[in-house]
């Protein structure tokens, strides 16, 4: 079991890297650096995965969707990333059907997609390499029109005339997922803190050796040092670009899309992810007539996404995103009025920010800059994603510029090992026809699925007595939160070491055990306390989610 400690003394030294941003893209990097022998460290100025990487629809893209757009690298790109995520972590990683209806004779009929599913196996041949067991991915396949509405009768239409399925595959836990790529880079070494800030970069001479930083905790400032820092701070990254003694600009201002997925009561009874048509034009390259959204199946409930909306001002402030989703309900249910969704059935609300290649289309691939080649100032490299499944890849391909920029000699790189087990690698024991999603939702049985190996120590935190199996499950992931996995906040324990806020069903009770729990634990003032508290639920308040003021029966 790897327990991770807060310990800023320990970030008094030179480092090889520093990672800014505790993301899955920082989280990825500092892990295959420190995987590659570099010493690493890592600053998160909120909680780990708190931004993009937590507002996530969980679908680990294999590149089948890319075959419209007529783009093999994003294909081959997507294929080894979910591979890597796959073989890493089968108990947070699993396959996952997914269905798209076929309408008419044309573009969106059933011969133009047996024609990609054809194209994509020809192309991603290697999907499946070095998985086994329930890892591996079944081959795609084509439905007739009964066969899919006798599932799926909400997707009645007249023009239906059958469907397509693939198998991509789903992330159990994002928040999970993230976390153990953390641990893992400090079982290699690295040093990392959350809730740091980073204020501005510091450079010695003509090149970037380092940054200031803020405990938001304290309110202390300190220097981190590095012979290399990587700004891979999200919606932030230019912000920290312009701070500091020799300000950068991009070449040109990013321009950012709002991202969304709302969790709602249960939509479909199976486990698929099913795309719907809405009425939006998409931008393929074929099959224009319409996008698509996805209804994917998760614990008790199903998450919907994505809404993208152009976002405008300050990029680095909260949005308020319920015009976002009283828009994205009304395309919903135009798409699926059979389903009568309202505002009651929003349990949590996803928003994010991704880069866009401009006011129209969003980003097809992540940016790496090495400013040592761009601007002149080496000890700087800046890393954003645009999807959660690429960033091993993105990880790895920035590899090379750590070694060069660090002056590391060699005749290559080493190979990449993303791959390798994360710290709660099981082999889940299921049947290889059965999934989680298919056996009855127990809340303590989830848990124990997603921590894997740890999920001993996490029901060893407190005793079972006068307690149910899912209030136990409860308490023992906030307890096993604050004691091995650096939760400092409220907000950490209620939406990264637990997902009933997520789900949909945090009531006040759980809210204040948590907020009683932590103050016992850290040594909080009554005020301190009450401010916690009134943090969260603003937060959710923002996103037109009022999880805590469910039933405990929700």
């Amino acid at each position: 079991m790897m327990s991770m400690q807060r310990d800023l003394g320990a970030l008094e030294r030179m480092f090889d890297v520093l990672v800014v941003g505790g993301g899955v893209y920082g989280a990825c990097l500092a892990r295959t650096a420190a995987q590659s022998g570099f010493s690493v460290a890592l600053l998160e100025r909120d909680d780990f995965g708190a931004g993009v990487s937590h507002n996530s629809l969980k679908i680990v893209h294999g590149g089948f969707r890319y075959i419209q757009h007529f783009d093999l690298p994003r294909i081959w790109e997507s294929v080894a990333a979910q591979r890597d995520w796959l073989r890493a972590a089968p108990h947070l990683v699993q396959p996952m059907r997914c269905v798209i209806p076929a309408y008419g004779i044309g573009t969106r009929g059933p011969l133009a997609f047996a024609a990609g599913i054809c194209a994509f196996h020809a192309v991603a041949g290697r999907r499946n390499a070095g998985l086994s067991g329930n890892a591996r991915l079944p081959r795609s396949g084509m439905l007739t029109r009964s066969a899919l509405l006798a599932k799926y009768p909400h997707l009645q239409r007249d023009d239906l005339t059958g469907g397509a399925y693939w198998y991509d595959a789903q992330m159990l836990d994002a928040n999970r997922l993230t976390l153990e790529c953390l641990q893992d880079a400090c079982a290699q070494g690295a040093i990392i803190a959350n809730h740091v800030e980073v204020l501005q970069l510091r450079t010695s001479g003509s090149s970037v050796d380092g940054v200031v930083a803020r405990d938001q905790l304290t309110g202390r400032e300190f220097e981190v040092r590095a012979r290399l820092t990587i700004n891979a701070a999200g919606p932030f990254v230019e912000k920290l670009l312009r701070a500091g003694p020799r300000p950068i600009k991009m070449d040109r201002p990013l321009v950012w899309t709002r991202n969304v997925n709302i969790v709602t009561r249960k939509l479909f009874a199976t486990r698929d992810a099913v795309g719907v048509g809405s009425r939006r034009p998409s931008d393929a390259a074929i099959g224009r007539s319409q996008r698509l959204f996805f209804v994917t199946s998760w614990q008790d409930c199903s998450v919907v996404g994505t809404s993208h909306t152009l976002q405008q001002g300050d990029d680095s402030k909260p949005t308020d995103v319920r015009q976002d989703v009283q828009e994205f309900m009304m395309e919903i249910n135009q798409a699926l009025p059979q389903l009568e969704l309202d505002s009651g059935d929003v349990r949590y609300v996803h928003s994010g920010l991704t880069p866009a290649e401009d006011d129209v289309k969003r980003s097809k691939r992540g940016l790496v800059i090495d400013h040592g080649q761009t601007e002149g100032l080496p000890g700087l490299v800046t890393v954003l994603g645009i999807k959660y499944t690429t960033a091993p890849v993105v990880a790895a391909a920035v590899m090379p510029i750590i070694r060069r920029q660090l002056n590391c000699t060699g005749n290559a790189s080493p190979a990449n090992e993303f791959w390798r087990p994360l710290p709660g690698h099981i082999e889940p024991a299921l049947d290889a026809a059965q999934s989680v999603a298919d056996i009855p939702y127990d809340e303590a049985s989830w848990a124990r699925r997603v921590y894997g190996a740890n999920a001993h120590a996490l029901f060893s935190m407190l005793p079972v007595t006068g307690l149910s199996a899912a209030e136990h499950a409860f308490r023992c992931r906030v307890l096993y939160g604050i004691e091995h996995e650096m939760v400092l906040r409220l907000r950490d324990a209620v939406l990264r070491a637990t997902d009933r806020a997520e789900r949909g069903c945090l009531t006040h009770d759980d809210l204040s055990w948590c907020a009683d729990t932590l103050a016992q634990k850290l040594g909080w003032s009554a005020q301190h306390r009450q401010d916690e508290i009134d943090m969260v639920t603003a937060q959710l308040r923002m996103q037109g989610v009022n999880a805590a003021t469910r039933a405990a029966s929700a």
